[in-house]
């Protein structure tokens, strides 16, 4: 199968290439290219290194590859998910999000399961002392 390869150098200069194609075979990888005209399936992973490069990595010189490799998890783990303001997301970084919508989802559980119980047994009666 192969290692998936994307990139926008690939997409502007040489996806149609035979030549180019028998590289990317020729080293186990596969090349990531949508139907024409669908410019937006690496849309997110080209994003992410966007703003990967621009924040993180543009100006840093990494003495090993380990190195690198832990400052961009560093990265992930530590500022992209847990701090950086996404504005897809309404300025909110993807771990806030994600728990803002886990308690949304509990919410509606709650509310859905209390709609069957009273479609189930009808309204709850108040009792009288």
């Amino acid at each position: 199968m192969g290692v998936p390869f994307c990139s926008l150098f690939a997409f502007l200069f040489a996806s149609a290439s035979k030549a180019y194609r028998r590289l990317l075979k020729a080293n186990g990888f596969v090349g990531s290219m949508s139907r024409k005209g669908d410019c937006w399936d690496n849309a997110v992973a080209e994003s992410f290194f966007v703003s990967l490069k621009k924040e993180r990595v543009q100006w840093k010189y990494y003495q090993t590859r380990a190195e690198a490799q832990q400052d961009v998890l560093n990265y992930m783990v530590m500022f992209y998910s847990s701090q950086r303001l996404h504005s897809f997301l309404d300025y909110v970084s993807p771990n806030a999000y994600e728990s803002m919508m886990a308690e949304v989802g509990k919410t509606l559980i709650i509310n859905t399961a209390r709609r069957q119980i009273t479609k189930m047994h009808g309204r709850p009666r108040r009792r009288r002392f």
